[in-house]
């Protein structure tokens, strides 16, 4: 006889459970709220911090102490740059900030253009997505520049610090559960579990919190959505948008005091061993713990001391892929930056290669006197700070990205900045690790200056103006420390003795008459900025809405 196949059927239960299921998915829907795509780590981000409106129509910036009208003039190009601190410009003075040579750039040129810098020092890519909707919806923006990568695990390791039992695996799970209705529902019934904020005595290089590649997926996720995001309000504004590739310094180590992934840790016998083997043994535990962020930093320090550039950068390139506690931009975000500028009405700017390109060496590094280097490799103050002469070559790397790209005209001018100033005069402008450079009352006050320390700067410049009252740059940089605390009257009296003196600068000249239409009007009471700048949630909630395809 034949055999008669049988049918599969469902158990009886589970066709029950499903059904249930799918009942309450439609019973719920409408009593609870949407799904939020963010990841738990990310709900909460920092306050952007706006500035403040004054009298005239004219607005002012907390972080690059730019006043500007709200309204741009007519045929006037206003550029936004958003980041965190390395747009700044932490570490040197305002008038060395990159945005700011950027418009000194343009300006020599012939170009009527206002770069705003619109920093916010230690924030990450969602409160630079924040920044620019702000801008774009509020300032008339009509190009826009984003440098950021820098601070994508700060938020992160603080989570997973106040939550120990949290970790990436569990919020892949978590995300997706959270697309039921049921699951959404029940959050709502349990109040969240309160957890103390990190205090500002704790900084993000003392979190003893260590990521992994989970983690790196996660944060790498993250920056991508955002950045899909500042494209899409671009796009919907016909707003060019420049993405920016991050440069750090190579030859900043990752954090030796966190324990080592894998079998090697840096305090260990087996790590003086093969520190001690010389180049033979150090290729091969090379090859054998590939991904210690450690052991590639030494083969990278020892191949760039035998003079296989090369084989240094590759080295020390992936060590900062494989920090376990990251500080700067990862090399994998170079990539995503790269991808989205693909998508139209992005353009690239490669800042990273462009700078290789122009160093000797091939490796970006920072100056320090304990490790002599060529000249013309010294770009950074720190891990990621640019120095004057890094802040120097990314103007002119920008200005050059963006006549290329057709986004501002040529112009009729000059195409390289003549600097106000000596150089030697410039350089002093930098914060130096070095103590006994900042003995004197005026390198004091450039430390503050740099530092944002506005109240404690003015005092250290006015002790320097009366050793020098004629030296221009402290009358400059005591005008710019004024303006941050709202002391418009001041502010323009030192920027007039400024200009008396033979200083030249046309941003100060053209911020001046704008000083004066604020103290045509009686000043309000000067606001108090809260700082640090709260944690707050994000009122505005990533939604992965699909930016245009590549055409």
């Amino acid at each position: 006889m034949p055999q008669r196949h049988r049918r599969f059927r469902l158990p009886r239960t589970l066709v029950l459970l499903v059904g249930l299921l799918a009942l309450t998915e439609l019973l719920l829907a409408t009593q609870v709220g949407p799904r939020v795509p963010t990841p738990l780590p990310y709900r909460k981000t920092m306050e952007p911090f706006w500035g403040w409106d004054l009298p005239g129509g004219v607005h002012l910036l907390p972080e690059s102490c730019q006043v500007f009208l709200n309204e741009a003039p007519e045929g006037r190009l206003r550029v936004a740059v958003l980041g965190s601190s390395a747009v700044a410009g932490d570490g040197l003075t305002p008038f060395h900030s990159f945005p700011w040579l950027l418009q000194r750039r343009l300006m020599d040129r012939g170009l009527d253009v206002e770069v705003l810098n619109l920093a916010q020092s230690g924030a990450d890519s969602a409160a630079h997505r924040r920044v620019l909707e702000h801008a774009l919806e509020h300032f008339g923006i009509h190009l826009a520049i984003v440098y950021t990568g820098n601070n994508e695990f700060h938020r992160l390791r603080a989570y997973r610090y106040l939550n120990p039992r949290w970790n990436s695996g569990v919020e892949t799970v978590r995300s997706a559960l959270e697309r039921l209705a049921l699951y959404r529902w029940l959050q709502q019934l349990s109040p969240p579990r309160p957890t103390n904020p990190v205090g500002p005595e704790i900084g993000m290089g003392e979190i003893p919190v260590s990521v992994n590649r989970l983690d790196v997926a996660l944060a790498t996720a993250h920056y991508r959505a955002n950045l899909e995001a500042m494209v899409a309000a671009c796009q919907d504004r016909k707003v060019p948008l420049l993405l920016c590739t991050v440069a750090v310094n190579d030859l900043s180590a990752p954090n030796i005091g966190a324990p080592a992934p894998g079998e090697l840790g840096p305090k260990s016998a087996e790590w003086a061993r093969v520190l001690s083997a010389s180049h033979p043994g150090l290729r091969q535990a090379v090859l054998r713990w590939s991904t210690n962020p450690y052991l590639l930093y030494e083969a990278g320090r020892l191949a760039r001391k035998e003079g296989r550039l090369e084989e240094a950068r590759q080295a020390l390139v992936r060590s900062r892929e494989f920090d376990p506690r990251p500080m700067r931009a990862l090399p994998s975000f170079r990539q995503v930056v790269l991808d989205l500028a693909r998508l139209p009405g992005a353009f690239p700017c490669d800042v990273e290669e462009a700078l290789r390109e122009r160093s000797r060496s091939g490796l970006l590094l920072a100056t320090d006197a304990r490790d002599p280097r060529p000249e013309g490799d010294d770009y950074f103050l720190d891990g990621c700070h640019p120095g004057v002469e890094g802040a120097r070559q990314i103007a002119e790397i920008l200005d050059q990205t963006l006549v290329r790209a057709g986004l501002v005209p040529p112009g009729t001018g000059g195409t390289r900045l003549a600097p106000a100033v000596s150089r030697d005069a410039e350089d002093l402008e930098q914060w130096s690790p070095n103590p006994d450079r900042n003995e004197h009352a005026i390198l004091r006050g450039h430390r503050k200056v740099a530092f944002r320390h506005w109240d404690k700067a003015k005092p250290h410049y006015l002790k320097a103006i009366s050793q020098a009252p004629e030296n221009a740059l402290l009358w400059r940089n005591l005008g710019r420390a004024r303006l941050a605390r709202q002391d418009i009257q001041g502010a323009r009296q030192a920027y007039r003795r400024f200009l008396e003196l033979g200083g030249s600068d046309p941003i100060i000249e053209r911020e001046l008459p704008l000083l004066d239409r604020v103290l045509a009007h009686p000043l309000p009471p000067r606001p108090e900025r809260p700082h640090p700048p709260p944690i707050v949630e994000d009122p505005q909630p990533l939604h992965h809405r699909p930016v245009q395809e590549i055409r």
